[in-house]
């Protein structure tokens, strides 16, 4: 069976709901936006489960730690999805809900984003501080390298 999730991230807590095919709730809870807590709450479904968040400041690092235990994770166009999902009582029950149903409906506005595992990390012969990947990946995805490149006199 095929699990659907909606992980609606905050600053320190995350809701979650996971949906099976068939619509019916499976888990909903509220946790701690730790590693450990999130392995442990998706890795109970093995690859058999599919991860929907919005495109927050918290969704990189989490599609990076649940890339390889889940099936795939996916990170929605925040202005897209408020747009399908225009409600007018907000909770965080409600938009997990709401991920996690766009996300079985074939409905989930994703964006396109490289994993921070698939980049080489590391620095560049031509640069003296390390290629970042910012947040602002969604608008210029492209790996920003922070300072000036070697030999420029600055």
């Amino acid at each position: 069976m095929q699990f659907y999730a909606g992980l609606d991230l905050g600053k320190r807590k995350s809701q979650v709901k996971v949906i099976g095919e068939d619509r019916k709730v499976v888990e909903e809870i509220k946790v701690d936006n730790t590693p450990e807590t999130f392995k442990r709450v998706f890795g109970k479904y093995a690859k058999r489960v599919e991860v929907a968040c919005e495109a927050t400041s918290n969704a990189f690092w989490v599609a990076d730690l649940l890339e390889p235990i889940v099936h795939k994770v996916h990170v929605g166009d925040t202005k897209k999805i408020r747009w399908i999902a225009e409600a007018r009582i907000k909770t965080d029950k409600i938009d997990a809900a709401i991920l996690a149903e766009l996300l079985r409906a074939d409905l989930f506005p994703e964006i396109c984003i490289p994993l921070f595992s698939s980049l080489s990390c590391g620095t560049s012969g031509d640069f003296e501080t390390p290629v970042i990947w910012p947040a602002t990946s969604v608008l210029c995805p492209r790996p920003v390298r922070q300072g000036r490149p070697s030999g420029t006199g600055g």
